[in-house]
């Protein structure tokens, strides 16, 4: 593991893949759910990956589904709810598919 020494951190792309892990969560500031350490953005988009279109559709769909649930967590209509874990599992598995060898973890 990399270990910082109190200078400047280096770009994602300048860390050993196996080190690198993206975060899958969702925030009300950026409209993806990728977010990555040590980068110069830390919110991600599709394009920084290179995502499949089908992968950025269904990412979509997840957003369109978090927009579904309020600020105490209960979704309207509340079947959105297990629709948007059911689409944010298959996300996380084709975006693992597809950024190997880079760690994805959902929060």
């Amino acid at each position: 593991m990399v270990e910082w020494n109190g200078g400047p951190t280096r770009p994602a792309r300048e860390y050993p893949t196996e080190e690198r892990e993206i975060r899958f969560f969702f925030d009300y500031v950026h409209p993806w759910p990728p977010w990555e350490n040590y980068t110069d953005e830390y919110a991600m988009t599709p394009e920084d990956y290179g995502l499949s279109p089908e992968l950025v559709t269904l990412l979509g769909r997840c957003c369109a589904l978090w927009e579904c649930m309020d600020f105490d967590g209960r979704f309207d209509p509340p079947e959105a709810e297990a629709q948007f874990e059911e689409a944010c599992r298959e996300a996380v598995e084709k975006l693992r598919t597809e950024v190997h060898p880079i760690k994805v973890k959902r929060d």
